[in-house]
């Protein structure tokens, strides 16, 4: 049977029965749906850097400290960024240049910090710049007293470790 419906159903009823929306009766925008911020998106990268150095991850976890740092390299919150970066590129000796460029970003970051350079004097260490090291030490220990740096240096002299100052009588 191919009868047209009846004239009752050709017009919409509720089409006639609301009133235009205005803004007071649509519902609010959750804030999960805006775009987060370069900061969040870069915090998200450093929580994904860490899952990933949890896993033996390295080059993925620096990806992302990497991609962090393009967001939000500059801000105070992103000095975990840059210290971290300069962590995992102290394990591998070719990375050692760009190791000392994170640290040394930190270390702007966040002057007061203390780890920054003692992580750098570590590395002037083992590659025997030891007036390097002895400066990152000796701001190091300013910074604060009870920051750990290797036995055997010497806060005086900053050529001579201190066992072999020492032994020479200086």
């Amino acid at each position: 049977d191919l009868t047209p419906p009846p004239a009752q159903f050709l017009s919409d009823p509720l089409e006639l029965d609301l009133p235009e929306p205005t803004p007071a009766v649509l519902p609010p925008v959750p804030v999960e749906e805006a775009e987060p911020s370069a900061a969040e998106r870069a915090r998200r990268l450093l929580v994904k850097a860490k899952s990933y150095m949890m896993q033996d991850r390295t080059s993925e976890a620096i990806r992302s400290l990497e991609q962090a740092i393009k967001l939000d390299g500059d801000s105070p919150g992103a000095f975990e960024s840059w210290m971290l970066l300069g962590k995992l590129r102290l394990s591998n000796p070719a990375w050692s240049t760009r190791a000392i460029e994170a640290l040394q970003v930190a270390s702007r970051l966040n002057p007061r910090a203390a780890e920054p350079w003692a992580l750098m004097g570590e590395l002037y260490h083992r590659k025997g710049f030891r007036a390097n090291a002895q400066g990152c030490f000796r701001r190091a220990l300013e910074l604060d007293p009870s920051v750990a740096v290797p036995a055997g240096w010497s806060v005086e002299d900053p050529t001579v470790p201190a066992k072999e100052a020492q032994a020479a009588g200086l």
